[in-house]
């Protein structure tokens, strides 16, 4: 439960278990299930509970005394459980195995039962008082026994606490006994308290006693204040006090004092270190002072002390300027409507940020906000905003929703940059949906603004704000979460008949709208659907096809439509199925592209053409070319056919040419391949390609034929130095008289000595040597 009793967390500890006994510290709790061999369960944190079961020590007995040593106190760092058993030993348990001490190991033996224990604050050390009366302090790990002391009581007390580190609190009836580390002791009566009435609870520097009627501090006084105010003490913080007692009522002791603590000695030769350290102390006693004359007094006296130090640096007034904040912080959380009143070690042990977040969660808004303007906590100033904001919207009784947003965003205009996308969702969640949209337009980080627009069911404002948001991401989980709210769950379902679900057709018609108004997030639906790729095989593409299909039929844009039907048409097994669906793509294509309309008509045809020839010649033609069809029926011998279906298609005769030349060549057809080239009385494409392609097929010798046709003499050497057949090279060039091009294929034929032999004798009867 918080402070004002709202139900935080409800977990449940086990399955039908009673609960005996329940121990609990700072964020968590231990307890015991009742029973003659009872099981313990653990909650280390309140924040997130999760009840975890601790190992029992296997055996049957009610344990006198339980202890938790929370996982940040332990020496191992996991949660410990210290059992008093009532023969005398004390078991450990925890996650591991169970271990029992009987004696400690200065060979303290624990011959009696302990009945109380008790854990210091630092976890260090563990007060027990066994049957017999006895207080024993000893290590939290039993290493040692630090002191015994003897109390003489037949009865255990009925409370045992620390106080601080420094003793330990026995509580009997209407009696308060303090115990310090060397066997000195102090009572303290309480008459007037009723048996039970009196509870101890521990702090990091005393111990607080809480009755029905007050709450008492016990601590020690800490050493500052000694040094102070202790009758005739020579400390330099207290001849400072008293020299600004002197100067205040203008007495001439004051400079006497101030010459004393500046004194020479060898360690301080101007006395500066002795005058700073009384400034410090003074600081630090008006710090740990609760009465406010005191705290005045003290502070007055660093401040005049201040004024004889050399402080170049400025330490000493950043010093006093930070302490004096301290105490004015202190002094205000200490007010009776605060109620917190902590000392200035408890303070530090707190930290600033987690008093700000207390008083936070005790709606002391104003006086957290003033804390955090003072010590410059940016951070923590903004969760103080917020939470302010959501408190004020919890508990507002006005109907005017826009009077209560117009306060709230004027209060948190002060601190730019904080986040109201928790405000917004308090609002939300107590019926205030127009002010949580109101609150929500100046959430300046989009993810928190999108995310609780979606959870409001406003999914056309939270599209509006990913897309300024510029974020693809965010766009995506956006569209993707308005489709999971359309009537099928997907995107890539049919649309319902109308009649059948009028409301579920009114969902889609406003989704197509929206989808309308913003390009790029289409864009962004059509680029996921298509990384699933469009194979319908697969359940993946065939979803995304469908869906594809869907978007473009109801926003009616024809041309990507028919571009997915084309897509489609080609995963289909059937070439009927694929030709009805060239079909309709075409049909699309009509008004929206006429040259994409023309080009699938004739993919149309060229799929009629290429089944047929499946039936004539049993040979598989489906889901080929133009051009891998008219050379596979080159292939097979079907070259009027493939006249034909040239004319057809409007084939260029170059490229029909080539693709002749190509196919007769991989198929080792010389003779055909030297019909073709004898046609006319020079083919239109010219002899490179029918020597490419035989020097391609390795047919050398026919390769030769082809070159001899070649018109120029430059071309025929080249091609022939290309195969390595310099003799015919050098017969073009001999023919021609070109000394040069022999010298050059002369260089070139140097791994064929006879031909080289050949080619010298010819350079040598053209130069006449």
């Amino acid at each position: 439960y918080s402070m004002h009793g709202d139900c935080l967390h409800l977990f449940p500890i086990g399955k039908n278990v009673a609960i005996a006994e329940c121990c609990i510290w700072g964020s968590g709790l231990v307890c015991r299930a009742a029973g003659t061999n009872p099981e313990f369960f653990a909650v280390q944190n309140f924040a997130k509970p999760r009840v975890t079961r601790l190992r029992g020590p296997g055996l049957a007995f009610k344990p006198s005394a339980m202890v938790p040593i929370p996982a940040e106190l332990s020496s191992n760092r996991k949660l410990q459980l210290l059992l008093a058993s009532p023969r005398g030993p004390i078991h450990v348990i925890s996650h591991a195995e169970p271990l029992e001490i009987t004696a400690t190991r200065d060979e303290r033996a624990f011959n009696e039962p302990f009945l109380r224990m008790a854990l210091s604050p630092s976890g260090r050390y563990l007060a027990t008082v066994n049957s017999t009366g006895t207080l024993t302090v000893m290590e939290s790990d039993f290493s040692a026994t630090i002191s015994e002391f003897i109390t003489r009581h037949s009865r255990p007390p009925l409370d045992v606490a620390w106080c601080g580190e420094d003793s330990v609190l026995l509580y009997w009836e209407q009696i308060l006994i303090m115990v310090g580390p060397f066997g000195a002791y102090v009572a303290f009566k309480y008459p007037q308290t009723a048996p039970g009435a009196l509870r101890l609870h521990t702090q990091v520097d005393g111990c607080q006693v809480i009755t029905s009627e007050k709450c008492e501090l016990l601590r020690r006084v800490p050493e500052p204040n000694v040094a102070i105010f202790t009758a005739d003490s020579k400390d330099p913080a207290a001849l400072l006090f008293a020299a600004s007692r002197a100067y205040k009522h203008g007495d001439i002791t004051a400079d006497l004092c101030i010459r004393q603590i500046k004194q020479q000695s060898s360690k301080d030769s101007n006395g500066q270190l002795r005058l700073q350290d009384a400034v410090q102390d003074c600081l630090e006693a008006a710090l740990h002072t609760f009465n406010k004359e005191a705290q005045t007094a003290l502070l007055t006296a660093a401040s005049y002390g201040k004024l004889f130090c050399d402080d170049p640096d400025g330490y000493i007034s950043d010093m006093f300027v930070e302490r004096c904040r301290w105490v004015r912080i202190l002094h205000n959380i200490r007010q009776p409507e605060v109620g917190i009143p902590l000392t200035f070690s408890q303070f530090e042990d707190l930290s600033l940020e987690v008093l700000v977040d207390r008083l936070v969660h005790r709606h002391q808004h104003l006086l957290s906000l003033r804390i955090c303007d003072l010590m410059q906590l940016k951070s923590n100033k903004q969760a103080v905003l917020e939470h302010w904001a959501c408190a004020r919207i919890r508990s507002s009784n006005t109907d005017d929703y826009k009077v209560l947003g117009r306060e709230i965003i004027a209060k948190l205009k002060v601190s730019p940059g904080i986040s109201f996308g928790k405000i917004a969702e308090t609002a939300f969640n107590q019926g205030l949906k127009e002010l949580a949209t109101m609150v929500l337009e100046h959430e300046p980080r989009a993810n928190d603004q999108v995310s609780l627009l979606l959870n409001m069911e406003q999914e056309e404002r939270a599209l509006r704000k990913a897309v300024e948001s510029r974020d693809a991401d965010l766009i995506m989980s956006v569209v993707l979460h308005m489709l999971k709210r359309l009537p099928g769950q997907s995107a890539a379902e049919a649309p319902e008949d109308p009649e059948k679900n009028p409301d579920g057709a009114a969902a889609q018609t406003q989704f197509f709208k929206v989808l309308e108004q913003y390009p790029q997030v289409l864009r962004h639906l059509v680029a996921y659907y298509e990384g699933f790729g469009l194979d319908p095989i697969k359940s993946a593409g065939r979803n995304a096809t469908m869906a594809l299909k869907r978007i473009y039929y109801e926003l009616k844009k024809k041309k990507v439509a028919a571009k997915i039907k084309v897509i489609e048409s080609y995963y289909k097994p059937e070439w009927k199925q694929r030709i009805r669906m060239l079909e309709n793509a075409q049909e699309l294509y009509k008004t929206s592209d006429p040259f994409a309309s023309a080009a699938t008509k004739t993919q149309a045809r060229l799929l009629q053409i290429q089944r047929k020839c499946e039936i004539d010649f049993k040979v598989s033609f489906v889901d080929l070319s133009i051009n891998q069809t008219l050379a596979k029926l080159i292939k097979y011998g079907h070259t009027d056919r493939a006249s034909r279906l040239r004319k057809e298609f409007q084939v260029p005769e170059k490229r029909f040419c080539h693709i002749q030349v190509k196919t007769l060549a991989k198929e080792q057809d010389w003779s055909g391949l030297a019909a073709l080239a004898s046609t006319r009385r020079a083919p239109s494409i010219g002899y490179e390609p029918f020597i490419e392609a035989c020097i391609e097929n390795k047919a050398i010798t026919e390769a030769v034929k082809y070159i001899s046709k070649l018109s120029y003499s430059n071309e025929k050497m080249e091609w022939f130095c290309s195969i390595h057949c310099y003799g015919e090279a050098a017969e073009v060039a001999h023919a021609d008289r070109n000394l040069d091009a022999l010298r050059q294929i002369s260089s070139r034929a140097k791994t064929k000595p006879i031909v080289k032999a050949r080619i010298d004798d010819m350079i040598k009867e053209l130069t006449g040597r």
